[in-house]
């Protein structure tokens, strides 16, 4: 096997970045070492995103420009670990911040235990501002509140397959917050860029079937949430790739809780997209996907939305009225 040159490559997919990468590229620089390089991939961008990045080119920063947009990240993602030389491979968001020793704890983790496939890590939520809205966001994960109690030097080591048993119930990891050795994707495999989105998830559950992981009771990275986020896009837009993701996963379930969990997963997207289509006015998708998710998973949200399409949205609302009323006139009339 061909000696890698550096100890870790960070990869920045670009598109449209040009307001946000500046400072994100400066979080970055601040945490490598003289063993490290800085990877832009940029989508194509039509914005100044490759003038703010050329300020930043040298020995330690490449930047390499896509022919032409793939419309979703996992392309330039891969683009950037074909070109990594590093033994270690961090993938992070072009709007996220990187916070302080975010690469030497995640090195150290990895470097201590072999069998580890990957590491993961805490992270705050920051506005447009960077300003933290929410502190430790992952705490609000059961599994994740659980694993904290066996902590030990700043990380708990989740063994295989218990990763990929919590991982059907919730994704837990956040991309910017990620680690992996770069001979586990040459394993495992890179992004699925036939995704539109979902691709960093699949790629965790992969990973997670052959291998341990750990997460990093501390936050390394600023998520950024704006209004270009990737999470505010339609469900029309994003389910099929999601179920795609989740049916993949039924191919080889572990157990039949594993399976439960999955079909859950998939039930809620079809649910969710056939409430957009409802309110498109798109009935027939609408009663079709209702069906589909009722048949992975029988829920309450998708008969809802199923009896609104049938018997229309108008009268669902009128009959809603018409029993709030009626429960504050016996509320009224009870005092």
């Amino acid at each position: 096997m061909e000696e890698r040159l550096k100890r870790v490559s960070v990869i920045i997919p670009a598109y449209n970045a040009a307001s946000k990468i500046d400072e994100t590229i400066a979080s970055v620089l601040d945490n490598i070492s003289a063993e490290d390089e800085l990877l832009i991939i940029d989508d194509c961008s039509s914005d100044e995103t490759q003038g703010v990045v050329e300020k930043w080119l040298g020995s330690q920063v490449r930047y390499h420009c896509l022919q032409k947009n793939s419309g979703g990240p996992a392309t330039p993602r891969n683009v950037g670990i074909n070109l990594a030389e590093g033994e270690f491979i961090s993938i992070f968001d072009s709007d996220d911040l990187m916070y302080a020793g975010k690469l030497d704890i995640a090195v150290n983790v990895l470097s201590s235990q072999p069998d580890l496939g990957l590491v993961f890590s805490d992270f705050h939520v920051i506005d447009e501002d960077s300003v933290v809205v929410e502190e430790y966001f992952l705490s609000k994960y059961d599994f994740i509140k659980k694993i904290k109690s066996n902590i030990q030097k700043n990380h708990c080591v989740i063994r295989c397959p218990q990763g990929l048993q919590q991982l059907a119930k919730a994704n837990f990891i956040g991309t910017s917050g990620v680690m992996i050795r770069k001979s586990v994707l040459d394993e495992c495999g890179t992004f699925d860029d036939e995704l539109l989105n979902g691709d960093d998830y699949d790629l965790w559950l992969r990973i997670s079937r052959r291998y341990s992981i750990a997460f990093i009771d501390r936050p390394l990275h600023g998520y950024r949430v704006g209004h270009q986020s990737i999470s505010k896009a339609g469900a029309v837009r994003l389910g099929p790739s999601k179920i795609r993701v989740l049916k993949k996963q039924l191919r080889d379930p572990i157990n039949n809780e594993f399976s439960l969990d999955i079909k859950r997963w998939i039930s809620k997207n079809y649910a969710l997209m056939a409430r957009e289509f409802l309110y498109d006015g798109a009935k027939k998708l609408s009663i079709k996907n209702s069906l589909t998710s009722i048949k992975y998973f029988p829920n309450y949200e998708a008969f809802k939305i199923l009896a609104m399409t049938i018997a229309g949205i108008n009268l669902v609302n009128a009959l809603k009225i018409v029993r709030d009323r009626a429960k504050n006139f016996m509320k009224k009339t009870s005092v």
